[in-house]
This record gives structure tokens, sequence and C-alpha cells, in this order.
């Protein structure tokens, strides 16, 4: 085998992340609202220096403000660059029509549903949770092309990466992965070939066998 043709077969390895802490405009929600917290930097750092025994080529994030911020962080301590590159597929959920208006709703049951598997409901005015897995899985598609053989960064969000990787993987449902939240600069890491995603680790725990999956599941922030 050669050398170019063994490389189509090395997987790459994305480590995905949950954007650090942020603060918000009061009660209400917005597209992009949120900037990292002094606190949240110190996240974001302390991520980098995890990551700091590994080879990283590249940092790729969502393009809303958090998560842009917590890339920069950590891009900078671990010297790639010199920019981080964005992609709009990597967003959190949108909340269609209740954009700007205050948190006096639930969205228990749009985050039950897709716990549960049901991917064809969204919030109002919004796109479907299969919506947000093809828009999300098309840009690890898109990396996996880009980087075999490499490990990437990429910064998301909690509900999307709980979605996504839940819905994607090969060895895993999203009765898993929403079956634990994800904390500020918790990490998923994943592996993508020609025979698609496996997911290794969701917030420090592998996959259970099917029969081992939860049934109960939990809101994250967003």
């Amino acid at each position: 085998m050669t050398q170019e043709s063994s490389q189509l077969h090395c997987p790459a390895t994305f480590v995905v992340v949950r954007h650090a802490e942020a603060a918000y405009e009061h009660d209400v929600l917005t597209r992009d609202g949120g900037w990292l917290t002094a606190p949240g930097r110190a996240q974001a750092a302390h991520l980098a220096d995890q990551l700091a025994g590994r080879r990283v080529a590249a940092v790729v994030t969502s393009d809303l403000a958090r998560a842009v911020q917590t890339a920069e962080v950590v891009a900078g301590r671990l010297g790639v660059g010199p920019t981080v590159e964005t992609r709009s597929g990597l967003r959190e959920f949108d909340i269609g029509d209740w954009v700007g208006k205050p948190r006096t709703f639930s969205l228990a049951s749009v985050i039950n549903a897709w716990a549960a598997g049901d991917l064809s409901v969204g919030c109002e005015g919004a796109e479907t949770g299969a919506d947000i897995v093809a828009r999300f899985v098309a840009v690890l598609q898109d990396l996996a092309d880009q980087y075999r053989g490499e490990t990437v960064l990429v910064v998301s969000h909690g509900t999307a990466m709980q979605l996504a990787l839940g819905a994607a993987a090969t060895n895993a449902t999203t009765r898993f992965t929403f079956g634990r939240s994800v904390p500020n600069c918790g990490v998923a890491e994943v592996e993508y070939d020609e025979n698609g995603l496996r997911l290794l680790t969701f917030i420090g725990v592998a996959p259970p066998h099917a029969s081992d999956l939860p049934n109960e599941s939990q809101t994250p922030g967003l």
C-alpha cells in the first residue's frame, strides 16, 4: 500500500469542545448573545494547557462570539494560527421565533424529543434536529477530508454537540449524549474516516453498549 492510499484510510481526530463560560444580556435570548467572562478566559487557557502535549493542526469554531473568543484563546496559547477558522455549521441550535424574547418558556419538549431520537422537531420558526445534525456533520466531513491523520480542535456549543455527535456516531445515540450535561469547555473526542464518525469519549465517558444507554436526559445551557 502506497503512502497516499494509506493516508486515505487514516481517520481525522476531532477534539470537540463547548465554549467557555459566557455572560449574556440579562434574560433575553439573542442569536449571537454571549461573550467570555474572566473565569471563561481562564477555562479556555486551562483547556489549551491540557492540549499542549498534542499536535493540533487547526482550530475551527462556530462563528458565534462566545465560541470564537474561546477558540482564539486556545489557539493563541497553542501557537496554532495565525487565525482561527469559523464555520456557521457548528452553531448552537436556533430558537427561531423566540429570539429577543424573555426566557419565560421551556425548551424541554424540543430537547427531550431530540434525546429520544426524534429529529423532526425544532423550535418554532427554526431548523429541525435533522437540519442541525446535517450542517454540523457536513463541517466535520469537510475537515476530515482536509486533515486526514491529524487532530483538529472544534469549538461549538453544548446542545449542538449532544445532538449531532449522538445522532451521527456509528457507535452511540442521542440517548447517550443527552444523558450527561456538557460543562463549559467540556470535551468530546471523535474519529472520522471513510466509515463515518465514531465517538471515542463524551465528557470523559466512552459510549456504553446499547443495552446500557440511559433513558434520562438533561437540558444544558446554550
